[in-house]
C-alpha cells in the first residue's frame, strides 16, 4: 500500500520520498491536485490519478536524480568560471603544495636528515615545477 501527499509547503511525498514541486511537474505537468492532500492506496474512495503517481515512483526518482546532477554540473561550471577568471599566479598558489606542506619536508631532509626522496622534496619540487609549466607567469 503505497502513499501520496502533497505537503502544504508545495512538496510532495511518495512513499515517504520528498520530491520538489519542480521536479514532481516535470514527470507529471498535467497535475491538478491541491495542497495538503493526502491519499492511501487501499482505503476508500480510490483515486485513480493518486495511484498512477504512486506507480511512477521511479520516474519521480530518476527526475530527482537528473535535477540534482543538472545542479551539480551547474555549480561546477560556475566554479570552473570563477577559476578561469584567477590569474595564472593565483592558480599556482591553489595548485602548488602548501606553505606547510614544503616546510614540513624540508625539515624532516634538513633537521632529520632523510633522503630528499624520502622527506619528499623530490615529490613536491616535481609538482611545482608542473604546476609552473601548466600556468607560466605572464
Amino acid at each position: 500500500m503505497g502513499t501520496f501527499i502533497h505537503h502544504p509547503d508545495g512538496h510532495f511525498i511518495i512513499n515517504g520520498e520528498k520530491f520538489s514541486e519542480e521536479v514532481f511537474l516535470s514527470v507529471q505537468p498535467d497535475y491538478e491536485g491541491s495542497l495538503g492532500r493526502y491519499y492511501k492506496q487501499g482505503k476508500h474512495p480510490t483515486w485513480t490519478q493518486g495511484d498512477i503517481y504512486i506507480n511512477r515512483l521511479s520516474d519521480f526518482q530518476a527526475a530527482r536524480a537528473d535535477d540534482r546532477q543538472a545542479d551539480s554540473d551547474a555549480k561546477a561550471a560556475a566554479k570552473q568560471a570563477i577559476f578561469d577568471d584567477l590569474d595564472p599566479a593565483e592558480k599556482r598558489r591553489l595548485h602548488n603544495p602548501s606553505n606547510s606542506t614544503m616546510i614540513e619536508a624540508l625539515w624532516r631532509h634538513i633537521v632529520e636528515g632523510e633522503d630528499l626522496d624520502i622527506s619528499g622534496c623530490n615529490a613536491i619540487q616535481a609538482q611545482r615545477d608542473a604546476v609552473q609549466r601548466y600556468y607560466p607567469d605572464a
